[in-house]
């Protein structure tokens, strides 16, 4: 192997929203390592750093992004992809995919064990890592990890989703032209928040530098979500159904015969069928005998896809605007009172009051996965009466802090950044930036699209139908997990209907992958589910590069 070329930075990044640094420089550590691969022992370079991204107009530089890439050695990148990585928040650096997902190393841990401190983890070659079947790069978002604005520009000019977009197709031409990828096939991957910004970038990358995908995969995508009632398209169905559904199912809460003996999938598109076509059928008001009897009767069948829970029972059906009009919980509404049910299931650091009173007295449920629990009701010591949409930035946030999902994923920032000073040979003096809350509340999401037009949140379903259109040999992935109540499998479902709609049922098929797994937000943090969307994504990438083209020319 090469000799590795450690990098020393000296160079304090700064997080808040006013930094910048006053000058960028491009630099990176490279690193030479084996990795065995389907029985094969095969070297890979890794090379950590930065690139400057320029404004297209005036060539100034707008922020320097660190990145980290693994890419294979002696491949043909005519037919090699590159696959860019972001994960979510907004606000959110890398580390969590990085560090647990399909990287060539990821960390390990006892699986639903409290991670406190650095014996609880190691840090290990990675069975699911995708570096087989493509290069992957993991990308740091301006204000996170060690990425940074340059003057004038500041952290916060970037920190809404058109200058975040702007910025990350930037860097993406700028790795692609510095490395001369522009014949190998171009793969996005986004989590949560990470979705949209790939579906919009999509269409970004195409239309400013000429960029053209071959491969879209958005795990968890939260690609509407902004969006109030009453929504421009269609009236929202109660899309967090099929997910309470599952989290009955799954605690042994589901005592209909027939119900209970179907498989995950069946019982799982059973729910999201009666959510979609029957539940969005009900009149707002009833106002006849029939409606009223329409509107009781899908009650009581609601009630034994969610268990019996008693707060379904005596529920009256009528239209309540309250509902549906605070844009800070946008996760979890509809148009009747069926979904009022559904509502009371706090949006804010955990499935608390009714779930947890009713379900599981005592125990407080995860928000990304529901099948997590701790002993107590957190959500209740912590004043959860205070979670409300006056008070969501206050108390909701600190979801991220409590939440027992994310137990195994707490120290993935500091295990990185040794990681990057040892092994990558990365050398700065500065603090690793991990995931930002502040960027969340004060994110823009005011969003150009396509045609012109300006409106006050981001729909990526209309971006990734242009390009679609425009571009019908990307493919196209969505993955979503059944326990998942941050971006409920449902409302991915429902989001790429909106899709469809706009591109023929033929091409539709031939372009889109849909992945359900049994997990919860981040099915990489679950082993079982991680080797099952490796073996999906895997499937995926080998029919994009067989419909794919060059990404730049």
């Amino acid at each position: 192997m090469l000799p590795d070329k450690p990098y020393v930075d000296n160079t304090l990044y700064d997080a808040s929203a006013g930094a910048s640094l006053p000058s960028a420089t491009e630099g990176a550590a490279v690193t030479h390592h084996r990795i065995k691969l389907n029985g094969l022992n095969m070297t890979y370079t890794a090379t950590a750093g930065h690139l400057t991204v320029r404004d297209t107009t005036t060539n100034a530089p707008q922020a320097t992004i660190f990145y980290t890439a693994y890419t294979l050695d002696n491949q043909d990148t005519t037919r090699r992809p590159v696959t860019v990585f972001f994960n979510g928040g907004p606000g959110s650096p890398s580390s969590f995919l990085h560090m647990g997902s399909f990287g060539p190393m990821r960390v390990f841990t006892a699986q639903g064990s409290k991670v406190s401190g650095p014996n609880d983890v190691t840090l290990g070659e990675n069975p699911q890592t995708l570096l087989d079947k493509t290069d992957v790069i993991f990308v740091d978002p301006v204000g996170t990890g060690f990425s940074e604005a340059v003057a004038p520009s500041k952290n916060q000019d970037f920190w809404g989703v058109n200058p975040d977009v702007n910025i990350m197709a930037g860097f993406i031409n700028r790795y692609m032209i510095t490395n001369d990828r522009g014949s190998s096939p171009l793969m996005v991957y986004g989590e949560s928040y990470g979705g949209p910004r790939a579906g919009i970038l999509s269409y970004a990358l195409q239309n400013v530098y000429g960029i053209k995908l071959s491969g879209l995969m958005m795990q968890a995508p939260a690609l509407n979500f902004y969006e109030g009632e009453p929504a421009r398209r269609d009236p929202l169905p109660p899309y967090l159904l099929p997910t309470i559904t599952m989290a009955a199912k799954y605690y042994g809460k589901i005592s209909d015969p027939t119900l209970s003996k179907l498989s995950l999938p069946d019982l799982f598109q059973a729910s999201e069928n009666l959510a979609f076509n029957e539940l969005r059928t009900l009149v707002p008001q009833p106002t006849t005998s029939a409606q009223q009897t329409q509107a009781t009767s899908l009650v009581g069948t609601m009630q034994a896809f969610t268990g019996n829970l008693p707060v379904l029972n005596g529920l009256d059906i009528y239209y309540d605007p309250s509902l549906v009009s605070n844009p800070a919980a946008n996760m979890i509404q509809s148009g009747t009172d069926v979904l009022k049910a559904a509502r009371s299931y706090n949006y804010g650091g955990f499935l608390s009051q009714s779930l947890v009173i009713e379900m599981f007295p005592g125990k407080t449920l995860g928000l990304y996965d529901l099948r997590k629990q701790l002993t107590g009701n957190l959500a209740a010591t912590q004043n959860a009466s205070s979670c409300d949409s006056s008070n969501v930035a206050n108390f909701c946030g600190s979801y991220l802090i409590y939440d027992p999902s994310l137990n195994d994923l707490a120290s993935y920032d500091s295990i990185f950044s040794s990681y990057a000073y040892n092994t990558l040979k990365y050398q700065t003096v500065s603090l690793y930036h991990g995931l930002s809350e502040t960027i969340g509340y004060v994110w823009d999401h005011y969003t150009t699209y396509p045609d012109g037009s300006t409106l006050s949140f981001p729909d990526a379903t209309t971006f990734i139908a242009d390009e679609m259109q425009i571009n019908p040999n990307m493919q196209v992935l969505t993955s979503a997990g059944y326990y998942d109540s941050v971006v409920p499998a449902a409302r991915v479902d429902w989001d790429m209907q909106s899709v469809a709609k706009a591109i023929p049922a033929a091409q539709m098929q031939k372009m889109y992958t849909r992945i359900l797994y049994p997990a919860g937000h981040m099915g990489y943090a679950d082993d079982p589910t991680r080797q099952l969307l490796h073996d999906n994504l895997s499937t995926f990438l080998d029919k994009a590069v067989k419909t794919s083209v060059a990404s730049m020319k």
